[in-house]
């Protein structure tokens, strides 16, 4: 179609209707806007990943060999065929006064294929990332707990000041090794292209990983909480596509006069489909590019919002990346949404014919039974039978063809509501029944949002009940010792001798302590923890007295279901602890339902074990437990003296306990986030639909006040028709989020081991009715306010 034709037929219409066509993008954009901050997740976690291998320098593999193995195990790794170069690499996290960072060092060596690597293997001194202290003396804790002095010498170089969330300490190899202490532990770069046998056989018992698989294994550990979130992203971009169908269908209504006359001036019908899809695609590419800025501004917000615990499972806090890729597909997803909603509407286009021009304006009601009972039937299979993560977006599509296939339900539902509201709400079924498609869309994207509103809302319900449960279990321990409050994993250790002193408090029962380190097995990253006594943390405390004393005696380890799911363990079977040097083998003697953050779980074994095999003989953080009628403030006291001079929080159990949940609310801010931009296209949409029958109907406004009519009769018409929508599409949609969140809790137990029940919510329920009243009034105001407004004699003069 030529392009004068197209600003003429087109274009002009776009400008006319401006706040339809505000709607439309806005409603593409905010779709748009989800997607790509939702993927943002997972295209920073691999990025951060990335930027983290790039440090490596191109190495294969990774080996952690024991402090007193190291010399022996360089040696022999050397020698293997195909070794290109072995490196001394070292990252361990550590304090910088009161902020948590991240130590990294390499050796200076030739044949470096990356510039951070180059970088960092030239640097001399302590150098820092873009959020820590650039100059001055600071104090530095380590693994080994004991504070020291370090000079900060400046900034680090360029590529090298913004990895680890800008929380990086780079340093020649020798300040480092000085600063981290004795570990006991030692990591090697190799370089080339060796037999993995022949590099096993060299490494003897040293711990074997290769560098590649730190992409794959922050993919898995953010994996989840991606899957889920995207599914409600894309649901944003479904709401869209109805918003824009709607308003396509009113187009095609509102030129249907327009179009017979085209058709009877000799304009054939591939000028008409053209038309129609490109006015739809010139709304999709502006809606998607607004989306594409809302949407690399709402990454960051949703990369702050990820909890510490999946970056600490990562290995270090996510680097927002929106990537160029990134944002051409969400740009194209966003047109093709927007053409794909116009195809109806275009059909319908097609179907007009010249006299139609002479035929008064009434949508009719085409009901192919048939074609509705395939999509009732394929929608319900799409909702019991998908399992896996795949349900996730499959029950929400059965939904859809649920609706589609029910829609001549759907109209006479909400023109029977409509009904029951007295006079006006007479007027208002009259209205709704003459624009049945357009009332099913609107009515659609009302029970999606409300849907979503179910599920969501009941979901958090459930997850804040089992992580509330499972934190229950923290209020065992009076205090709570450590670098980081309780919301963060605390990496950076404390002295060990604080044990003694520590028991030596009058009115202190017992000491636990802990040690956690992220460890690699395959694509997973497991986290290992260390433990001393009878800890409260849920991940050993929910197992049984006898599996406590087993795992302390170091006879056995504890894994929680996450980790039994993963890899398909079983009480009794023998577990190869991932990352342990030498190695070591256990078998499990509970399997717990605690909740860890990552794909891999946790495992849990006696401190004891976990410092000959990690070479970490320090604790992350202390628990103390009161003897019964014990003073606390006098306890207090003593504590804040053994721990002076040391950057230390001390938090009683239920500040602790508060502090731990802020990671599950994190995650349901972030959902609410999603949420609120759903519903408000939900009320975009009905605002839409009113404004449209607003406009139909102001001949009918006319006449009835020409004859007696008041204003607030013809307010109140409106109004009603707002409210039987809402009203409909909340009771379908709380009916459909009922069920899907029952579908969606069975699926996250199956995919990720949380022992988390589905539970009928009345409170839920009722608010998503009140939702669907709320979506009501506020797509209303602005069409009775047209009404209120409407001047009789102009209005019958048109």
């Amino acid at each position: 179609m030529r392009l004068d034709r197209f600003r003429l037929l087109h274009l002009r219409r776009l400008r006319d209707h401006r706040l339809r066509t505000a709607v439309s993008v806005l409603g593409i954009a905010s779709g748009v806007g989800l997607i790509v901050a939702m993927s943002s997740l997972l295209t920073s976690a691999t990025a951060t990943a990335d930027a983290t291998v790039a440090l490596l320098g191109g190495a294969r593999y990774e080996v952690t060999v024991a402090t007193a193995d190291l010399e022996r195990a360089r040696d022999a790794i050397a020698d293997v065929e195909r070794v290109e170069g072995v490196r001394h690499f070292v990252e361990v996290p550590m304090m910088i006064d009161d902020v948590q960072g991240w130590l990294v060092a390499l050796e200076d060596r030739d044949g470096l294929t990356t510039r951070p690597a180059k970088a960092l293997a030239a640097t001399t001194g302590i150098r820092t990332g873009s959020a820590l202290p650039v100059s001055g003396r600071h104090v530095l804790t380590g693994p080994t707990g004991q504070p020291m002095a370090g000079q900060i010498a400046g900034r680090a170089e360029p590529e090298l000041r913004d990895r680890y969330g800008g929380r990086v300490a780079v340093a020649d190899l020798e300040t480092a090794l000085r600063l981290r202490g004795r570990t006991g532990t030692e990591t090697l770069l190799v370089h080339g292209q060796p037999d993995p046998t022949a590099l096993a056989t060299a490494a003897g018992d040293a711990d074997i990983r290769e560098a590649a698989n730190r992409v794959i294994q922050a993919r898995n550990t953010i994996g989840v909480m991606f899957t889920m979130l995207s599914i409600l992203g894309a649901m944003g971009l479904v709401v869209g596509g109805f918003l824009l169908f709607n308003t396509m269908n009113m187009t095609v209504l509102d030129r249907r006069h327009e179009i017979a006359s085209l058709r009877a001036l000799g304009g054939d019908r591939r000028m008409i489909l053209t038309g129609v899809l490109a006015e739809a695609a010139t709304l999709g590419a502006v809606g998607s590019a607004l989306g594409l800025v809302l949407g690399t501004a709402m990454a960051r917000s949703v990369i702050a919002t990820v909890p510490d615990a999946f970056a600490r499972a990562i290995g270090t806090p996510l680097q927002t990346s929106v990537p160029a890729t990134l944002l051409v597909v969400a740009w194209l997803l966003g047109v093709a949404t927007a053409m794909a909603s116009a195809i109806v509407p275009a059909r319908r286009a097609l179907r007009i014919e010249p006299l139609e021009a002479l035929r008064p304006e009434v949508q009719p009601s085409e009901h192919h039974l048939t074609r509705r009972w395939w999509l009732i039937g394929a929608g319900v299979l799409l909702f019991v039978i998908p399992s896996g993560r795949m349900a996730f977006g499959a029950a929400m599509a059965g939904l859809l063809c649920i609706a589609a296939g029910a829609a001549p339900f759907i109209i006479a539902m909400t023109v029977g509501i409509a009904r029951r509201l007295g006079a006006s709400g007479e007027l208002a079924a009259t209205a709704l029944k003459r624009s049945g498609r357009r009332v099913w869309g609107t009515t659609t994207v009302v029970m999606i949002a409300v849907a979503i509103a179910v599920t969501t809302s009941g979901l958090a319900v459930n997850l804040r009940d089992t992580t509330n449960e499972n934190l229950s279990t923290i209020l065992g321990s009076d205090f709570w010792i450590g670098t980081t409050s309780g919301d963060n994993i605390a990496l950076v250790g404390l002295p060990t001798a604080w044990t003694t002193e520590f028991e030596s408090i009058e009115g202190v029962r017992s000491i636990a302590a802990n040690t956690w380190v992220p460890a690699e097995s395959g694509p997973h990253i497991v986290g290992v923890q260390g433990v001393y006594g009878d800890s409260a943390y849920s991940f050993t405390r929910l197992a049984t007295d006898d599996a406590r004393a087993r795992m302390a005696a170091g006879e056995g380890a504890v894994v929680i279901k996450q980790t039994a799911l993963t890899f398909g363990y079983e009480v009794g079977d023998i577990i190869d602890i991932p990352g342990a040097t030498p190695s070591l083998r256990l078998p499990i003697v509970a399997i717990t339902g605690a909740i860890a953050p990552g794909s891999g779980g946790m495992v849990n074994i006696s401190h004891d074990l976990f410092a000959a095999h990690y070479g970490i003989d320090s604790f992350a953080r202390y628990e103390v437990q009161l003897e019964p009628g014990a003073d606390p403030s006098a306890v207090r006291e003593q504590l804040d003296r053994i721990t002076a001079g040391h950057r230390v929080q001390i938090f009683t159990g239920e500040e602790f306990g508060a502090d731990a949940r802020q990671s599950s609310d994190q995650i349901l801010a972030l959902i609410a986030m999603m949420l609120l931009v759903i519903v408000t296209c939900a009320a975009v949409a009905l605002l839409n639909t009113l404004l449209a029958s607003t406009l139909e109907r102001t001949n009918e406004f006319a006449v009835l006040r020409a004859i007696g009519a008041t204003k607030r009769r013809i307010v109140t018409s409106v109004a009603t028709e707002a409210l039987a929508i809402g009203l409909t599409g909340a009771v379908l949609g709380a009916v459909a989020g009922s069920a899907y969140h029952a579908s969606l809790v069975s699926t996250i137990r199956a995919i990720t081991a949380f022992d988390i029940d589905y539970a009928f919510s009345p409170a839920a329920f009722a608010a998503a009715i009140l939702t669907g009243i709320a979506i009501a009034g506020a797509g209303a105001i602005l069409p009775c306010r047209r009404a209120n407004r409407l001047d009789i004699l102009n209005a019958l003069a048109r």
